[in-house]
Parts: C-alpha cells; structure tokens; sequence
C-alpha cells in the first residue's frame, strides 16, 4: 500500500460558500444585500440548486473577503476568522445602523478606552 496517493477530500462549491460564509459571521441575506441577491438566492447557491452566474462570483468573493481560487476549491480557506472576530463584526454591523451622533460618542468612548501611541512608543 505503500505509494497510494490519498485522494484529496472536495468540498462542492455551496458547501463552501456557506462555510466561508459562516465563517465571516454573514447571514444569507447579509451576503445577498452585499451582492445584490436575495436571501433565498445564496440559499440557492448553498444548496446547489442553481449556480450563482459566473459575474455574481468576484462579487461574492469580494464580499466575503477571499480569493476566488479559495470560493472555487483552487486554494484552501484561510481560516484566520475566529468567534471573537465575528462577534466583532456583528457588533460593527449593527453600529452602522446608529445616528452619526451616536456613532461619534462611542468612537470616542472606544478612543478613551484605547492607548495610543506616542511620538516616543
């Protein structure tokens, strides 16, 4: 058995999508508004129902921060995103959603909180 090639395990496309999706913390309908799409498309797109076309595929790619040989298979996923990372982006998500004043205040509550390099650091 010596010299047997182990066969490379493949993900099909929707089941990559929806990791990588899952993966940066976007709900279907997150990723759908990103690429101009509705929810039940990526929801299409993930079950392999029907292939997103080929010019919605740098959309999503970009939307989800990888390279398309990673959305296709070519590469491996880069993993980098852990839950406190996507807990994060949740949480910029929703600040987003808030007045300009109020996102000011917690831009300067979150500046009050942080050190800052000095001319001498």
């Amino acid at each position: 058995m010596a010299g047997r090639k182990r066969k490379a395990v493949t993900i099909p496309f929707g089941g990559r999508l929806a990791k990588i999706r899952n993966l940066r913390g976007l709900t279907q309908t997150e990723l759908g508004e990103a690429i101009g799409a509705s929810q039940r498309m990526v929801a299409y797109y993930e079950k392999e129902t029907q292939p997103p076309p080929s010019e919605k595929l740098h959309l999503i790619a970009k939307a989800l921060n990888v390279t398309a040989d990673e959305l296709l298979g070519i590469k491996p996923i880069k993993e980098e995103d852990r839950a406190a990372n996507r807990k994060l982006l949740k949480t910029v998500k929703r600040l987003e959603k808030l007045s300009q004043a109020e996102q000011k205040a917690v831009i300067h509550y979150i500046n009050a909180l942080t050190p800052r390099k000095t001319a001498t650091s």
